[in-house]
């Protein structure tokens, strides 16, 4: 069994696990009788049908036909299959050898992406073109030959150009301008690129090669005379005119083609996936606030503010390019770091925390510690939602379930950094002074973080990329949860349905794995679809089962602060761990020995005593209290008491560990364990008690 196939079958049996988990939830708040309903089982049996559905209709559809070579390559181009590419000119060139454009595309594409036979066959195919009675098939395989041994790090220094008989031939000109640039004779250069252009010739690279030596040799006249030239500007890039506009003083052009960057890549399908990934967190983050959830009008109007700020990215980036000299190189990793977490990760993280800050200021709807997060998080769902637009459709939808799992929640988490230093400060007496280090202090936080996950990402670091995202998930875990903790709303007869959001979760991201595997195999057909769909499914499951334990972690305890740190939540990675996630243990029966220091006032002298988990029970609506009783009575404010109720100080820990803090209620009668809502006022608490394991 290969590795991959390892991986799978293990984090499918984590998925079943909190699947059953889940159920086993259900089928103990609902009832034996009701359970079997079909009701209960309504959203597992809707991801089943799904699943089968999509994947019965790729099958079905099976691959894409194409009658006219023309539109397989073109549909190669579009869905970037370098094989379909090279597939298509083959057929192209068997139905017209002279097909020069053919050539050229067959050229690059089986130079950079081929298989070695298939170059090998092709430069055949071009010797055997030079020996030909016909003179223009002599000059087409003389001509593609000269571009193979320009790109080749084999240089056999053999001109194949001088022996091109027609001087007018399309590329001729273009590969002499390319050689004379190599040895920066620019002005011969610019001069073949002309003719190129005159001769109406190979247009999109003469002119982005007339750019680059313009832009190399600091000749602003022609860069501006190329830029505005309406016939030619259209081959250079948004970005080359959106500089030249930018330094020209033309803002308005500048605008423009901030503008139509968009537009250009807007299409009704790229929108509408974006926005369900942006809706299905929104909804994700909005049933963690239980206390007083926000309006949806409220939420839906930060997330078009978050949507409409992005467009403030190219000025504030480009302004701090040029004013500070900033570039990336990507071969300098100090350089790009710098770049990375100040032009883009900085840049993004302000545009982003904008409408958050205006809402804060003027507007009253966020009044709970878990509103900062939220909001600061669906601000960050506009931004990806506008990003995911210019993405799907640069990457024909490849990147659909990478990008909600990774940047999405990436966009969340850094914003939500910054929105947690308002809680500190808000809800932490912070003084002036404290206030302005922790709010500068987060936002670097926020800018570098963001900063090194860009970076490690262009570097091709995916390992480390994927560590340093797990990790920083942990963290967002964390400032969720203590924003909970600590709401000014807190009601203990609401409780966090953990399992449910879990389940829902999982359910979600599932359903856009699916959504992916459906648009990729109606655009390229079932065979490429099922091989991407295996081949991403190991990675895919590790994801939605590691989002899934990191955020049903989540246990709301009142007025507790957690410090961040990654080894309180390691323990959940074991399947002993796992379980703890929905309190499917048995500690019953587990003999515990309990112990406190000389200062505890009330049990100094009564400690240590031995006890014995009797049963769970539910305290304020919060699982993970347990009842015990000891072998010998303690006298607590003068009455004898056999029994107490327990529960680790820390979420993280179990009462099998040792020398671990826990929660010590004292029983002041019987009748308070038969209440129908037992909270923990009720209950006499006593501080610094401590448990060893003895079973």
């Amino acid at each position: 069994m290969s590795v991959d196939s390892i991986v799978v079958v293990i984090f499918i049996f984590y998925l079943f696990t909190f699947v059953f988990s889940h159920y086993r939830v259900a089928r103990k708040k609902i009832g034996a009788k009701k359970f079997w309903r079909f009701k209960t089982f309504a959203d597992l049996i809707l991801v089943f049908v799904f699943i089968v559905g999509f994947v019965l209709y790729v099958n079905f559809s099976g691959e894409r036909k194409f009658d006219d070579p023309k539109k397989f390559v073109e549909f190669g181009i579009e869905n970037g299959s370098n094989q379909n590419i090279i597939k298509g000119c083959n057929l192209l060139i068997d139905d017209n050898i002279n097909d020069i454009d053919a050539h050229y595309l067959m050229a690059k594409t089986v130079f950079s992406y081929g298989t070695n036979q298939q170059i090998n066959n092709y430069i055949t195919l071009l010797y055997s073109m030079t020996k030909s009675d016909q003179i223009s098939t002599k000059n087409n395989g003389f001509l593609m030959l000269c571009y193979l041994d320009y790109y080749s790090s084999y240089k056999y220094d053999f001109d194949y150009l001088s022996f091109v008989t027609n001087k007018e031939i399309k590329y001729y000109n273009f590969l002499k301008g390319l050689k004379e640039k190599e040895i920066s004779e620019f002005d011969l250069a610019v001069s073949s690129f002309k003719t190129e252009i005159n001769n109406n010739g190979y247009l999109k690279g003469s002119t982005q090669l007339l750019y680059i030596i313009y832009d190399q040799t600091n000749d602003w006249d022609n860069i501006l005379s190329l830029v505005y030239n309406e016939n030619l500007n259209k081959f250079l890039s948004r970005s080359v005119k959106k500089k030249v506009a930018l330094k020209n003083k033309d803002f308005f052009n500048y605008g423009v083609q901030i503008i139509e960057r968009t537009l250009d890549q807007f299409t009704f399908l790229s929108a509408l996936t974006a926005f369900l990934i942006s809706f299905l967190w929104l909804n994700f983050l909005r049933r963690f606030d239980i206390y007083e959830s926000e309006a949806w009008l409220n939420l839906f109007a930060v997330f078009i503010l978050g949507a409409g700020f992005t467009f403030f990215v190219y000025p504030i980036g480009d302004f701090i390019e040029n004013f500070f000299q900033l570039y990336f190189s990507g071969s300098d990793f100090l350089n790009d770091f710098f770049y990375c977490s100040i032009v883009i990760g900085g840049v993004e993280e302000l545009v982003k925390i904008i409408p958050f800050l205006l809402v804060l200021k003027f507007f009253k709807f966020i009044d709970e510690p878990y509103d900062y997060i939220l909001y600061a998080s669906v601000s960050a769902l506009g931004f990806a939602f506008m990003e995911n637009i210019l993405y799907f459709k640069e990457y024909q939808f490849h990147v659909i379930f990478i990008r909600t799992v990774y940047a999405v929640v990436g966009h969340m988490f850094w914003s939500s950094i910054v929105a947690y230093s308002f809680i500190k400060i808000d809800f932490g007496a912070k003084n002036r002074y404290a206030s302005l280090h922790v709010l500068f202090g987060s936002f670097v936080l926020a800018s570098v973080g963001h900063g090194v996950y860009d970076l490690l990402l262009v570097y091709n670091l995916g390992m480390l990329n994927t560590m340093f995202f797990f990790l920083s998930l942990i963290a967002f875990m964390f400032m969720i949860n203590n924003s909970l903790n600590i709401s000014n709303f807190y009601n203990y007869e609401i409780s966090l349905r953990r399992e449910k959001i879990a389940f829902q979760l999982i359910v979600g991201l599932i359903g856009v794995y699916m959504f992916q595997y459906f648009i990729i195999g109606i655009n390229n057909g079932c065979i490429y679809a099922n091989e991407m769909a295996i081949k991403n499914l190991p990675n895919g499951l590790m994801i939605i089962t590691f989002l899934a334990i990191l955020f049903s972690s989540i246990n709301v305890k009142r007025g507790e602060w957690r410090a961040i740190s990654i080894f309180s939540f390691i323990p959940y990675f074991t399947l002993n761990g796992l379980r703890t996630f929905f309190y499917n243990k048995k500690q019953n029966g587990l003999k515990l020995r309990f112990f406190t220091n000389k200062t505890n006032p009330f049990l100094s002298n009564h400690l240590p005593v031995i006890g014995v988990v009797v049963k769970e029970i539910n305290i304020s609506n919060e699982n993970g209290w347990y009842l015990v009783e000891f072998q010998k009575p303690i006298t607590v404010r003068n009455y004898l008491a056999l029994r107490a109720v327990i529960r680790p100080v820390k979420s993280s820990a179990t009462l099998r560990q040792d020398k671990i803090k826990i929660d010590f209620l004292m029983i002041p009668n019987s009748d308070v364990l038969n209440k129908q809502n037992v909270v923990k006022d009720d209950f006499f608490a006593i501080d610094r008690v401590y448990t060893i394991c003895l079973s």
